[in-house]
């Protein structure tokens, strides 16, 4: 699995204008800035699109100050086939509501998404292969560890 494209809005540093990071062209990258510019909240906007987990917190902790929503949608690759994973969340009077759809780009474009979450997670994890767990253990390196 290898990232393609990755949007973010009202994530952790990012805003209500949204932001589409292109990976599509590169073999590897380096993530260079500032303290606090948002290369560690692209590694965990991966996480949370893939896994609903971030290194960091729960779901009200990486929602951007003051926002009532968030998105996240990253479109990857697996065996030459591409998917989008979507994860939404938004605020809802007290209550928070949860959305993660998950698609085939690859023709005939189609809807992956089962009836619950937790059934579209479990389709997702075969589908990616690895865990939450086994990816951050093996292939980050984590600040402060």
């Amino acid at each position: 699995m290898y990232p393609a494209k990755l949007y973010l809005k009202n994530f952790l540093s990012y805003g209500e204008q949204g932001t589409e990071i292109d990976f599509t062209g590169y073999k590897i990258l380096l993530l260079i800035g500032k303290n606090g510019a948002g290369k560690s909240s692209i590694l965990d906007a991966i996480l949370w699109a893939l896994w609903g987990k971030t290194r960091s917190g729960g779901d009200n902790d990486i929602m951007h100050s003051g926002s009532s929503d968030m998105e996240v949608r990253l479109d990857f690759v697996v065996r030459d086939a591409i998917y989008r994973v979507v994860r939404k969340r938004s605020k809802k009077g007290k209550s928070f509501v949860s959305v993660l759809e998950l698609q085939s780009l690859t023709e005939p474009i189609t809807v992956l998404t089962d009836a619950t979450i937790v059934q579209t997670q479990s389709r997702l994890d075969e589908l990616v292969g690895v865990d939450y767990e086994l990816l951050v253990n093996s292939a980050f390196l984590r600040q402060g560890q």
